[in-house]
């Protein structure tokens, strides 16, 4: 939580700079990296180190994919509010049935 605190705004600073499509793009290799990491070894520094690329891996993804949806909503003449809700119902029911199966 530390981490993913201290780089939201490196992060967001990144995604200003270069793109929310390069910010999310760096967020999908991380996220894909950090349970290789956690397969790899059952040791502790491993452990803290698969901990930390998710953390960065989430930190380049916050906030960088529902700005992409509302501004690609508002380019395709939709209501952004409602697609964006509708977005986050979707993670929302994804993250309940993948706990509650």
């Amino acid at each position: 939580m530390v981490c993913g605190f201290l780089l939201e705004t490196p992060t967001g600073f990144i995604a200003d700079k270069y793109g929310r499509k390069v910010s999310l793009l760096i967020g999908g290799v991380f996220l894909t990296a950090f349970p290789l990491v956690y397969a790899w070894r059952p040791y502790l520094p491993f452990f803290v180190a698969a901990e930390f690329l998710c953390a960065v891996g989430l930190a380049f993804r916050s906030g960088a994919d529902e700005s992409l949806l509302v501004e690609a909503a508002r380019e395709a003449g939709l209501e952004s509010k409602a697609v964006l809700g509708r977005y986050q119902a979707f993670q929302t029911q994804s993250v309940y049935f993948s706990h509650h199966k």
